[in-house]
């Protein structure tokens, strides 16, 4: 794995709004980019299936720390074949450590 190359420019929430692909957004709770983050998924109104999953005790780096890149994996997998998280095509969730449900 490795850290993609990002470019902002131009991201706004008229640009979000003309996303149709299925979206899932993982970001950690520690991550500095957390509020412009959530701001994102309300921006991406052109879709008919979008999650959000906000991870505890994960950073910007959660793909490299033990504490949630496996439970990545398997929900990006699911995502990528169903676009689906937990069988939901839409919401917002919370996961504590190694992805364990919060209600």
């Amino acid at each position: 794995m490795r850290v993609r190359s990002a470019s902002y420019w131009g991201w706004n929430e008229e640009a979000a709004a003309k996303i149709t692909n299925p979206t899932l957004i993982l970001i950690g709770e520690q991550d500095g980019l957390l509020p412009g983050t959530v701001s994102l998924y309300g921006d991406l109104t052109g879709l008919s299936n979008k999650a959000i999953v906000r991870m505890e005790c994960a950073t910007h780096f959660a793909v490299w720390e033990a504490s949630q890149y496996k439970f990545m994996q398997e929900a990006s997998l699911e995502w990528l074949n169903e676009s689906t998280y937990l069988g939901k095509s839409m919401g917002e969730f919370k996961v504590g450590y190694g992805g364990v449900g919060i209600d």
